[in-house]
This record gives structure tokens, sequence and C-alpha cells, in this order.
């Protein structure tokens, strides 16, 4: 075979030729030959440009030895987008199928996100940035990570070994189900073929149910979440029903609520891959007849969206779903739910309550709460269905530590038909515990307002019960000092040094001469601000939608050796494990062309350093060809200048920046 390659005296020139002649194949040369590169480069070819910084902004690295390492303990509970969490050691074998809770800065929400990265940092990176831990003051809360984990803070975006005791940082409130393993089996096409209406097209109906991935569903289907929520408001405030319509049959999940509420159902419903109408505003008028025979005329606004998908409508039905009047129907919670791991029988119970359960609401002293409540009318025939649903409801709740008070049966409206009606009335018992298991590890779903408060109550209780343990600790501490011989005056000098500052001289000199028999009586006395003064208080400069503020008490460096992360596939670039959100990049507007780049901060603490409108000189990051370098995805451009001073100057202290 002989060979293409030119040979003898001329085979030099021949190369040559044959180099330019293909050299177009190459989209580089092709790129630069043609000036492509000059017309699209936000710098115009040039090596260097000038700049106004517009924001900063987090782009986060995809390994963890440059740009963002937001690095932490294993043990670090990770709070996923049904409200559940995993620790950032058990997320290393399903990060790809998980979703994390992100914060939207630009409009004050909370978004789901996927990740696309899961890493450890390797020994000689810990012992190089070194760990800390974080500890607050209110609830005693404690997060350890790196050196340089940068954490939203009452003074901007900080790393964590320059947080101080003071500092204030983000926090969100809430104590979520850990998110347990279970793969068996809920609803199969048998299910569905029993449950679909009458001279319906089974085979159509489980064909979309397999397209959107609804059929076989199990519990660690990555749509349960969603279709546990909407079969909790089907429960509440949500109607399903089936009717003619022309030929066939018509099946219609009807939802009711505020319109933010409604947006988020119809959030879930697009995601499972259904179609739904647009809001409807309407208002009602309806006369009812009291038992006593008085009539009464009940007015309003409502707020309503539908979908008419017999699909849905099929798969609700098969999963447990009451058809039709709910107060003239027997029906229970479902066995595959009464089954299931905690976390999806939280969804269910916060999507009822998100619609029945009254909303967090204090005495008139607004120090302490009144029992949450929810009712539930029946027709007189279906009165033990109603009392056995509270029953399973009941059961439900004593498995997150949420007791049941009492239950009131009152005799209601009578009906057009005649029938008389009985409204049952549940209390949930008032206590903080039991509050605090009920705001803290179920609260609210598809109803915003009630969810943001369950929040700051929660908040508010766990800063009452951590001020009660606390208390008993010092009157501990007192008792065993007196033993030593110690005067009053030094046993409140020793307890204000030891972070018991609260605790005063009156107390101690009280405590050393009256024996306490009830320690849990020891703080009842204390003046507490009231819920409404406390919630402005701690969610000042924040958005309303449940975040609040928590103080640091300490800092501390500690001995851990594992460290782990996750990037979020989101533009929000963050994710909670006690409200961590992390920025290190600039993006700013070129002065030469007005087009706006992302570029990168080299040092450590370069964030520090540069505010919004600086004028910053930036670079090529030097990449291979002049694209982004390493591991920070779309970055080409780096800040080499800032208001005329070098950068590298500013992260090492030896010039000041100028004030522009």
């Amino acid at each position: 075979m002989r060979s293409k390659a030119p040979k003898g005296e001329f085979a030099a020139g021949k190369l040559v030729g044959k180099r330019k002649e293909l050299r177009w194949s190459d989209r580089y040369y092709k790129r630069k030959a043609l000036g492509l590169k000059a017309k699209v480069d936000p710098l115009e070819g040039a090596p260097m440009a000038r700049g106004i910084v517009l924001e900063k902004v987090g782009v986060e690295s995809r390994q963890p030895n440059s740009a963002i390492r937001k690095c932490l303990s294993p043990r670090t509970k990770i709070l996923l987008s049904d409200r559940s969490y995993i620790t950032l050691d058990e997320l290393k074998n399903c990060w790809k199928e998980s979703e994390v809770v992100t914060l939207n800065v630009k409009h004050n929400s909370f978004e789901s996100s996927k990740l696309c990265d899961y890493f450890d940092l390797e020994p000689e990176e810990v012992e190089r940035v070194g760990v800390y831990r974080l500890v607050t003051v209110e609830t005693g809360r404690e997060l350890i990570g790196s050196g340089d984990h940068p954490i939203y803070t009452s003074r901007g975006v900080l790393e964590f070994r320059k947080l101080k005791p003071g500092d204030k940082v983000i926090v969100f409130p809430f104590d979520p189900s850990i998110k347990e393993k279970k793969n068996d089996e809920i609803l199969s096409e048998r299910d569905i073929l029993v449950n679909a209406p009458p001279r319906a097209k089974s085979f159509r109906i489980i064909l979309e149910l397999k397209q959107k991935g609804l059929i076989p569903l199990r519990y660690d289907s990555p749509h349960l979440p969603c279709v546990i929520r909407i079969l909790g408001h089907v429960f509440g405030d949500g109607t399903l029903s089936y009717g003619k319509a022309g030929t066939g049959f018509l099946g219609k999940f009807i939802a009711s609520g505020d319109p933010e509420d409604l947006n988020d159902i119809a959030s879930d419903l697009k995601r499972l891959g259904f179609h739904v109408s647009p809001l409807y505003e309407g208002r009602a008028t309806s006369v009812i007849t009291t038992v006593r025979g008085e009539k009464r005329r009940i007015s309003g606004e409502y707020y309503v969206i539908s979908c008419s998908s017999i699909a849905l409508f099929t798969l609700l039905k098969s999963l447990g779903a009451p058809l039709g009047d709910k107060a003239e129907l027997n029906y229970r919670v479902p066995d595959w739910i009464k089954n299931a791991p905690l976390w999806v029988k939280k969804e269910f119970l916060a999507s009822f309550f998100g619609g029945e359960l009254d909303p967090p609401r204090t005495n008139k002293n607004g120090v302490t709460f009144s029992p949450p409540c929810f009712s539930l009318s029946k027709t007189q025939d279906e009165v033990q269905s109603g009392l056995d649903f509270i029953d399973d409801i009941s059961k439900m709740l004593l498995e997150f530590g949420v007791t049941i008070s009492s239950t009131k049966a009152q005799e209601s409206v009578k009906r057009k038909s005649g029938v008389k009606t009985v409204k049952f009335y549940v209390y949930i018992a008032s206590n903080i515990q039991n509050l605090l298991n009920l705001y803290g590890k179920i609260g609210y779903r598809y109803s915003r307002s009630k969810e943001r408060l369950a929040r700051y109550a929660y908040e508010y209780l766990l800063i009452r019960q951590n001020q009660i343990l606390r208390t008993i600790q010092a009157y501990d501490i007192v008792q065993n000092l007196r033993k030593e011989g110690r005067t009053i005056k030094e046993i409140t000098k020793l307890l204000h040094e030891n972070g018991y500052a609260f605790i005063k001289r009156s107390n101690v000199n009280y405590w050393v001469s009256v024996l306490i028999k009830d320690k849990q009586r020891l703080a009842t006395t204390t003046k507490r601000i009231k819920f409404k003064d406390w919630v402005r208080e701690k969610t000042e400069n924040l958005p309303p939608i449940g975040l609040v503020w928590e103080t640091v008490q300490a800092v501390q460096e500690v001995g851990e050796k594992d460290l782990r992360d996750i990037t979020t596939l989101s533009d929000n670039h963050n994710f909670f494990a006690n409200g961590i959100l992390t920025k290190n990049c600039v993006r700013l507007q070129l002065i030469k062309n007005g087009k706006v780049i992302t570029a990168f901060l080299p040092g450590d603490g370069a964030l520090n350093v540069i505010d919004e409108h600086d004028e910053v000189i930036v670079e090529g990051i030097g990449g291979s060809r002049g694209r982004s370098m390493g591991d920070i995805p779309g970055v080409r451009w780096k800040v080499i200048s800032v208001n005329g001073v070098s950068l590298k100057e500013l992260v090492l202290g030896r010039k000041k920046k100028p004030v522009r």
C-alpha cells in the first residue's frame, strides 16, 4: 500500500502547501483569521479592559481546589425541596436525583434546584483552610465548615473564620424529617384499571401516566412529593369530581385558595406534566339554614384553578382521594400513607393543614399561643366516618410527637335537601413542645402565609424553650457553687462570665434562699417580648418569607478532618445548611462598549475588598485558547486592579483602596 504523504526532493514544500490548504478546517484558525473572535469578544480583541462593578455574584466550582469551597461537615443537614433533610454523607449516593431548597435573592423566593456535583476535600486542603464550628446564642444551632466558607451575615458575605460573636446569620427555622429510603410499590397498572371510570379508554390513561413517569409509583419516585401534596389538598380544600361530558366522561381536579398558593399548586401540576386552567376569580353568595331554623347569608370572593384530566383524576382516585362531596362520603387516610416513611406523612399532613388548620395565633397577651384547630363537616349518617378520619390524623400526629387535646362535635347547618350536618372541631395541645413539633416537623404547605408564620412561631418557641433549659442549668450551677461556699456576688459574676448574663443577682439571691421544687417553672415569670414585636426585630432587612436572624455566640477552630460539598445547578448557587449562601465573583459592565461580563476574583478574601460601583481592570484568565480555566464554568476573565490599585496589593493589605 502506497503512502499518501509527500516524498522526495519537494516533500517539504508540498507539506507547507497542504498545511495552508487544510488549516481552514481548524475552527480556531478560521475564527482568528476571519476576526470572528474579536467580533464576539466583549473585550473586542484587547488584552485588558476597564469596567464598573455592577454586583457580586456566585459561580461555584466543580472541584474543591479553586473558586468557591463551600465545604461542610458530612453530618450537616441539607434541606431538600420536599422539606425533608438528608446529611451530606448520605447525599453521596443519591445526589444526582436529589433537589435542594435554594434562595432566589432577586425575587425573594424559595426555589428547588438539582445538583451537578458532589465532592470531598483532600486532607491537605482541609488542613490548609482550617475547620471552624459556629454556635448561635438563641437556639444553640451548630454548623461546622471550612475557614473559607462564605456565609450571609448582617455585615455582608463573610468567610467562616472572619465571623465574630455578635454577628447575625440567616436561618431557615424548621425541624425537617429525615429522608428515609423506601422503594415499595404504591400504585401499579392494575390499580389504574380497577379505578378507571366506566367506558374510559384505560389503555390511554395508562400510557399517559407511564409517559409522565407516574406508573409504577413508588416511595422513591421523584414525582411522589408533588402527588402527595395534591392528594392532601383534595382531602382539605380541593375537590375531585367527574361526570358526563358529551359522549364520554370528564374528570376534574379543582383547587381553591389564595392566588399565590394556587400558583404553587399549579406549579406542582405542571411538574407532573398536566395542563392547568387560568386562575378564576369569582364572588358567591349563599344562604344557609342553621339547625335552629335561622337563615344566614354568606358572601365573599374566591379563587380556583382546575385540571380537567381523566388521567390525573384516575391517579388521585386510585391513591385513595375522596370523590365528590366529602361531607357525604365515608373515607379515611389511605393505607399506603399510614405505612409510609415520616417525610411522606409530613407532606400529606402539611398540605391538609394548609387548607384546614388555623394559622399560629397568640392570645391577648401576645406571648402565649392559642390551641390550633381544624374542622370537619359530616352528615349525620357519616358521623362515625368523621371520627375514624380524625383518629387516623391523630395517630399520624403522634408519630411526630403532636397530641390532640380535645375533639368537639356540634350540630351545624341544615342542607337544602333537609339533611342535617355535624361539624367536628379538633384542637391540638398548645404546650411548647407540642407546638414545636407541629410547626417545626410538619408545618403547612400550599399556604405561604401560614407557612411563614409557622416558621416564626417555631423559632420564637424554640428560643423560649432554650431559655428555660439554660435557666435550669444556671439554677443547678448556683446550687453547686453555693455548696462550695461562694457568695451571691461571686456566683453572679461567674454566671455572667460563662454565658449566663441574663441571670440577675436577685435571681441568685432567691434561688439560694428558697427551694425550687418544679424547675420547669423557673423562667415562666420572665418578661417576654410579644410575638409580633419579636418577628419585627428578628426579620429586619430580611424578605418576609420565613427567614430570621440568629446571633453568633462563638466561632472556634475544631479538628474535623472530613469535609464535603455539593454544587447546585441553579443560578442561585446556594443551599440551606443553617441558611448558608455563597458568592465569590463579580459581574461588571465594560466602559468601552457597555457589555456585561463575569470576572473571577483571585486571592483569598478578594471578595471583601471590592464593592459595587468600583472601577476595575480585567484581563484574560489564562485558559486554553482564551476560554475559561480549570473548574470555573463560563468565567473567562479575572480582576487585576481596583480603583487604580493592584488587587493583589489590596488582598495582602499592603495598600488601601481609594474611595471612588
